[in-house]
């Protein structure tokens, strides 16, 4: 019982749970990468040949 209460109290106190987020999309974190971090952009790969076909 004692454990059913304090589950409940943290529940409450704790609030709504938000959905996972994950983040900004790679466009954006590219766009503030400098502003944020002090660093330049990471450059997108660009693949010698098509691994789809």
């Amino acid at each position: 019982a004692a454990t059913t209460a304090l589950r409940n109290t943290l529940r409450t106190d704790r609030g709504t749970i938000d959905v996972f987020d994950f983040g900004p999309t790679m466009e954006n974190l590219r766009a503030n990468c400098a502003e944020e971090t002090g660093l330049p952009a990471p450059i997108q790969p660009k693949w010698a040949h098509n691994l789809n076909g």
